[in-house]
């Protein structure tokens, strides 16, 4: 099952030069060097049945690309990027062909989902955070073919998400997207998730309304209008971000 696992230590308030271990899903552990603004592959240590190569890199030293072949011939990527903020963003994805049954995909210890497939349908049976260890669950978008959560702790600087989505072949899609440092750590700084998300089953279809529904629905828009106000929606994480990482001195 693809998953991305391990720990996730307090860092400091800018994120530091030295090495970092990424838990990738099944395939293996990676092991990336922080230098100035630059990412460097550390090591790549595959897990039995699994092999690696590199993927690519751009000319500076931001980025890094990299491949993990096994059982399943779409393999897992993983790929780690350094912004200008100095704040570092990671990926994992991984392809593989499901099959009908119930799953568990963890993220660290931030939290998990277990969701069921059965035929071409997806759905999410419970998404939990780790609340005593400060996460939560501060975004969370589900239907029938995938879903996207995303975690938070305001005491940490990493951001967390959670996605996944099946195709008509039962090819499950995961990703895990990671973001830490200081630009993620001030997004939190003002701002306090929900200590109690609930996961509720949202409906696929509505009721196709009548005649006698529009014209009620119409009268009460006109008496609304003068109520309403604009909704304004803040996410908490601003772009997809998901996985665990491990500091080495």
């Amino acid at each position: 099952m693809p998953a991305a696992s391990g720990t996730t230590e307090p860092l400091a308030a800018r994120l530091p030069a030295g090495s970092y271990r990424f838990t990738a899903g099944q395939a293996g552990v990676v092991t990336i060097r922080l230098s100035g603004g630059g990412v460097a592959l550390g090591s790549m240590e595959p897990n039995d049945g699994w092999s690696h190569r590199p993927d690519g890199s751009d000319a500076e030293g931001g980025e890094i690309e990299l491949r993990f072949v096994g059982p399943d011939p779409a393999g897992l990527d993983f790929a780690a990027e350094r912004d200008d903020d100095g704040t570092l963003d990671t990926r994992i994805a991984e392809s593989t062909v499901a099959g009908d049954g119930q799953r568990t995909a963890t993220s660290g210890d931030a939290g998990a989902v277990t969701f069921t497939i059965v035929g071409e349908q997806l759905r999410v049976d419970d998404a939990r955070a780790e609340n005593q260890a400060g996460w939560h669950i501060v975004e969370d978008e589900f239907d029938e073919e995938g879903f996207s959560i995303a975690f938070a702790n305001a005491g940490r600087s990493p951001g967390i998400r959670m996605s996944a989505e099946l195709d008509d072949d039962q090819r499950l899609e995961m990703e895990t997207h990671t973001r830490i440092g200081p630009g993620y750590r001030a997004e939190l700084r003002d701002e306090e998730p929900d200590p109690t998300p609930t996961i509720t089953p949202r409906p696929t279809a509505r009721p196709t309304p009548t005649d006698d529904d529009d014209d009620d629905r119409d009268d009460d828009d006109d008496d609304d209008d003068d109520d309403d106000e604009p909704e304004s929606r803040d996410s908490v994480v601003s772009r997809d971000s998901g996985g665990s990482a491990d500091s080495v001195d």
